[in-house]
């Protein structure tokens, strides 16, 4: 299963490897650029080492993000625009985002806003440059109004809940209560993609398997859109 190969270093150098011998065997992705490639997964889908491994291999980009919170060491500007509270109440009321979402449920806190602007989008398409993005499911619908079919959008399977909480608890970083508090935020995802599949919008679905699997069916929709 992709989250449980993913977990270590070597196995990182495992993916970006392999996607470079795909690439350069076959030249391919050569004609996916202008594209966002948008991954959806639950928690230990791994769409985080994958959208990391196609940065890397493929010199992907990233679509900006802005967010309240505070900039941290490692921040990159080419990944967040950091405005105030203010100024995000004001753009979001002024309908300049695309998305957007609280990260706590703490109604108190003004640090934990993040969207994208929908302008971001359409530089992103016009760049001629290759995008990754993840989302929520419920963000879709407005990323495919804007992208339309230059927006290639691939959901994850995660595991079951047991295996998913044993990952998250291997991984580190979250409280055994703040992990019980995501899987159940997360717990309908895959029923939520199923609908908006059903709606007519084209999203593929990758189910739970091994990691080369899992690599060559992300290079095979990307190939298929393009």
């Amino acid at each position: 299963m992709l989250s449980y190969i993913v977990s270590g270093k070597h196995i990182y150098s495992k993916i970006v490897d392999y996607l470079y011998k795909k690439i350069n065997q076959t030249g391919r992705f050569a004609m996916a650029k202008g594209k966002i490639v948008v991954f959806t997964s639950r928690s230990a889908g791994g769409k985080t080492t994958l959208m990391d491994a196609l940065i890397r291999t493929l010199n992907a980009l990233t679509v900006q993000s802005v967010t309240t919170r505070a900039e941290r060491i490692g921040d990159k500007n080419t990944d967040y625009e950091f405005i105030s509270f203010f100024q995000f109440c004001r753009d979001l009321f002024s309908g300049k985002f695309v998305s957007w979402r609280k990260a706590t449920k703490k109604w108190f806190r003004t640090d934990d806003f993040y969207a994208v602007r929908t302008h971001k989008i359409n530089e992103a398409l016009a760049s001629g440059d290759i995008y990754v993005r993840s989302l929520t499911p419920d963000t879709i619908p407005r990323w495919h109004s804007v992208a339309g079919d230059r927006a290639i959008f691939i959901h994850l399977m995660a595991p079951d809940e047991e295996e998913t909480r044993r990952r998250m608890i291997e991984r580190g970083g979250m409280t055994s209560a703040q992990i019980d508090e995501r899987i159940s935020e997360e717990r309908n995802w895959d029923q939520d993609i199923d609908a908006l599949k059903a709606s007519g919008i084209p999203i593929h679905i990758i189910p739970v398997m091994s990691l080369e699997d899992v690599l060559e069916n992300t290079i095979q929709i990307i190939e298929s859109s393009v």
